[in-house]
């Protein structure tokens, strides 16, 4: 008769009775998605009542959507930001009306725009 192998049953049967015995890593409630942008905790309204500056993280022009996200909350126009209302998104940022008051936040606010330097010959 021959000798058995008994640590893959040994294995399986670990497995079945311990099946939160670290090997699942981190809970699901604590892991997050690398992919998503930075997120600003409490939203506009939070952002709005602490005076930090409102940041355009995205743009979206396609054909039938236009929408930015600023301060991780996807906007589209006519949607309300704090007190502000969004009345244009193009490839460069986000303009929003408040109070009467037009505020332009850019994508990239610190980007110039400069002519094209033409090569030599």
């Amino acid at each position: 008769m021959k000798p058995r192998c008994i640590l893959p049953g040994l294995f399986a049967l670990c497995v079945l009775a311990f099946p939160h015995a670290g090997l699942h890593g981190a809970p699901a409630d604590v892991l997050v998605d690398p992919t998503r942008p930075p997120s600003f905790a409490g939203g506009a309204a939070e952002t709005e009542k602490s005076g930090q500056a409102r940041v355009v993280q995205s743009v979206l022009i396609a054909p039938g959507r236009t929408i930015a996200v600023v301060n991780g909350e996807t906007l589209r126009v006519g949607s309300s930001v704090g007190s502000a209302k969004v009345v244009k998104i193009d490839q460069t940022g986000v303009t929003l009306s408040n109070s009467g008051k037009l505020e332009v936040l850019r994508l990239f606010p610190d980007a110039e725009k400069s002519e094209p330097v033409r090569a030599r010959r």
